[in-house]
């Protein structure tokens, strides 16, 4: 555990969370076959946590993210198999602690009926997550998520970007603790 007021343990934590970014940035260049610029410093500890995470929790983040974007047009779907799969794709927890978030942007027009939910959610999302970063790595780090839709004012990609993670760190401390609760009563 990483001690805040000892400047070792700071400067330790600092490396290696530069050298991880550093392995990821080398191995995002290799895998787009371009040969770009190392980053300085700065750049290389400005890369979210997210972007270390395996791919299929990166995808419930922007699942999240998405659903949170979207969720003032969700409260005025109509269309039963659209809110099931909504439902289905978020869990029944997370998609009721969505329709009940208020702090919502208001700012979202309805999207096609045509593109299904999933696809929806997650385009959606990496457009959030996308649009809480810089512009250099946006452009360096698109490739971890799926195609986004269209881009998000940065201001409002980081609040909801924030609250996704928040959302989703918090309904997982809250099943744990469920869980922990369940076994000390059995």
């Amino acid at each position: 555990m990483t001690d805040i007021n000892n400047p070792v343990d700071l400067a330790r934590e600092n490396r290696a969370a530069a050298y991880a970014a550093a392995t990821l940035w080398d191995s995002l260049s290799k895998h787009d076959n371009v040969d770009i610029q190392q980053p300085d410093w700065e750049t290389l500890l400005s890369i979210p946590d997210w972007c270390f995470w395996p791919e299929d929790k990166r995808h419930a983040l922007a699942s999240t993210a998405g659903a949170l974007f979207l969720a003032p047009v969700l409260r005025l779907w109509i269309d039963a198999k659209r809110i099931i799969s909504a439902r289905q794709i978020l869990g029944d927890s997370l998609f009721d602690a969505i329709m009940q978030y208020q702090t919502l942007p208001q700012v979202v027009k309805q999207p096609s009926q045509k593109i299904p939910v999933k696809v929806l959610f997650l385009s959606t999302g990496s457009s959030v997550l996308l649009g809480s970063l810089t512009p250099a790595l946006q452009q360096r780090l698109a490739s971890l998520l799926p195609p986004p839709a269209e881009p998000l004012q940065h201001a409002l990609a980081q609040q909801l970007a924030a609250e996704a993670q928040s959302l989703l760190l918090r309904l997982t401390a809250e099943y744990i603790a469920t869980q922990e609760q369940e076994v000390v009563t059995q």
